[in-house]
């Protein structure tokens, strides 16, 4: 029960005191991607884990410091949060990485894996950095330059330019070249844009934010190619023993991967309404499933709607919540 579960977090936070022998220690809880606990439609062990913060925050007082990074386009849900409403906090924006940075980013891993650097790549790929998603393609393409081109310890311009296609086209060029590989029935091909928009939401401010996907719930036809996806390192897979899950590796194939990009476009007036649906669900849950937050007349006309025309990409609990 979530009871238990928060007395054996608690339980954890005095066992490390105990470990160093300090009862009175501070003890410092880092949190990385916190906005994935905000998401609306969150599972319930992140809404879980935010009250156990707030509990043990108050309780703890000075003794406990949580250090948590999140993205700005989230800060808004983090106030709004129930469990973290009232909260004392302290904000430090991390400014993005300055370009001139970027040199090092390139020059020191090479130097440690005894790679030499042909004369005007490093210049070329911190010219293509000029976007807020370069560093995680930068990584990714770094990643395919060194695995396809590394064998002879030098890589070049050549093979960054005319080979990977420079930092989009290389995420592209990977997502394309795991749909070669095998053929893909019609069948496959309809269900594949279902797939992955079931792994992006739209945020607030309507920009797209990938999240995590059930993989029971994902079409059982293309389960073998988003494996494919996964050993890509397009997708990330996790999730625990309650059920596998599916991610979108890097936010950039959002805007660097144009078949993708087609889906979101296509879609998207479907997935902002999907967010105020997922909102409208949390509210119903809230309030203990009062009938009173179903949706009647004009919403539940559109809502039908939707579900007439999009089938397809229905949560099982946004379907039951229509259709209640």
């Amino acid at each position: 029960s979530a009871g238990r579960a928060l007395r054996a977090r608690r339980e954890l936070i005095e066992e490390l005191r105990e470990q160093v022998g300090l009862r009175e220690a501070t003890v410092l809880l880092m949190i990385d991607q916190c906005e994935e606990l905000l998401a609306v439609g969150a599972n319930e062990e992140g809404n879980s884990f935010l009250a156990f913060l707030r509990s043990v925050l108050d309780r703890e007082d000075r003794h406990l410091m949580v250090v948590a990074t999140l993205r700005s386009d989230f800060l808004g849900s983090f106030q709004d949060q129930p469990a973290m409403r009232g909260l004392r906090v302290e904000t430090f924006p991390v400014p993005q990485m300055d370009v001139d940075d970027f040199a090092s980013v390139i020059e020191g891993p090479a130097r440690v894996a005894g790679l030499d650097l042909g004369p005007s790549l490093v210049q070329a790929m911190i010219n293509d950095t000029k976007t807020s998603d370069a560093l995680p393609l930068l990584a990714f393409t770094l990643r395919e330059l060194y695995e396809g081109f590394g064998q002879d310890k030098l890589l070049t311009l050549e093979e960054y330019r005319d080979q990977l296609g420079r930092l989009d086209g290389c995420i592209a060029k990977a997502a394309e070249a795991v749909l070669r590989a095998k053929p893909l029935s019609e069948n496959q091909l309809s269900d594949l844009p279902t797939a992955f928009l079931s792994m992006v939401r739209v945020s607030d401010k309507e920009h797209y934010a990938k999240q995590p996907a059930q993989w029971n719930d994902l079409p059982a036809s293309i389960h073998e190619v988003l494996e494919h996806f996964v050993n890509a390192r397009l997708l990330i897979s996790g999730g625990d023993e309650k059920g596998r899950t599916l991610e979108i590796a890097h936010e950039a194939l959002f805007r660097a991967w144009p078949r993708l990009a087609d889906w979101m476009r296509e879609n998207k007036s479907f997935l902002v309404w999907q967010l105020w649906l997922r909102e409208a669900i949390k509210q119903y849950e809230d309030h203990r499933r009062n009938e009173d937050f179903l949706l009647s007349g004009f919403r539940l006309t559109e809502a039908l709607e939707w579900l007439k025309k999009k089938s397809e990409y229905f949560l099982p609990d946004e379907r039951q919540f229509v259709t209640v």
